[in-house]
C-alpha cells in the first residue's frame, strides 16, 4: 500500500512527467521493489503455492493485492491517449501485455533468481516507448 500511495503522488494530476514518463516510473519502481523484497516474495509464493495444493482459490487474493497496480498502469495508457501522447491503441490490452510484463519480471527476479533488472527496466521502458504516437 506504501509503494502504491508514492506512485500515486509521483505520477499524479500535478506531476511535470509526460504520460510515457509517468508510466516507466510505475514499472521501474515495481521492479525495483521486487528485486529489493526478493526473499518476502518467496515466502507469499510458497504460502500461495500451499495454498492452491491445499484446493483454495489463490485468484482472488492475489487480484486483491495487485489490482491497484493494474488499474493503475490501464489509467496511464488511457490517459495518455486521451492527451494525445500515446498513439490510438486498446488500453486494456496495452495494459494486459505492460502488466504481463512485470508478471513475468517477477517470475524471473523471485521465483529463478536469473533476471537481470537493468535488462528488465530497458524492456519496460522499450514496451513504453512504443506506445508513444510518432509525429
Amino acid at each position: 500500500d506504501d509503494l502504491m500511495n508514492d506512485m500515486q503522488k509521483a505520477i499524479g494530476s500535478e506531476s511535470k512527467l509526460n504520460y510515457a514518463e509517468r508510466l516507466t516510473k510505475v514499472m521501474v519502481n515495481v521492479l525495483d521493489m521486487l528485486a529489493q523484497r526478493t526473499a518476502m516474495m518467496r515466502v507469499i509464493d510458497e504460502y500461495l503455492v500451499e495454498q492452491r495444493r491445499n484446493g483454495e482459490d489463490v485468484t482472488r487474493k492475489m487480484r486483491r493485492h495487485t489490482i491497484g497496480g493494474y488499474r493503475m498502469i490501464i489509467h496511464l495508457v488511457y490517459d495518455g491517449i486521451a492527451k494525445g501522447e500515446f498513439g490510438p491503441v486498446n488500453p486494456r490490452m496495452a495494459g494486459d501485455i505492460l502488466y504481463g510484463m512485470l508478471e513475468a519480471a517477477a517470475f524471473r527476479l523471485v521465483i529463478i533468481g536469473a533476471g537481470n533488472l537493468d535488462k528488465l527496466k530497458e524492456s519496460c521502458r522499450l514496451a513504453v516507448s512504443h506506445l508513444v504516437k510518432r509525429q
